[in-house]
């Protein structure tokens, strides 16, 4: 069938639902890839820095919302 359009996207699709949770993870390792590699070392060194790179600080609403925006 030629010209036809997708009125349905596939549900857990994030880039095609116009979820800007691809962009906001991305933008997350970005940061977690920023610190050495020493901090990244032992359980409680890694769950320290995840608290710290999930933390409001980082992910804020006006960040997320760019991010939907983005995606659509």
């Amino acid at each position: 069938m030629q010209g036809a359009r997708a009125i349905i996207t596939p549900k857990y699709h994030a880039e095609l639902a116009g979820e800007g949770i691809e962009y906001t993870w991305g933008f997350l390792k970005s940061i977690y890839r920023r610190f050495p590699l020493a901090k990244k070392k032992g359980k409680a060194n890694f769950e320290a820095l995840l608290a710290k790179i999930l933390s409001r600080d980082n992910i804020t609403t006006n960040l997320v919302r760019k991010f939907s925006r983005r995606a659509r």
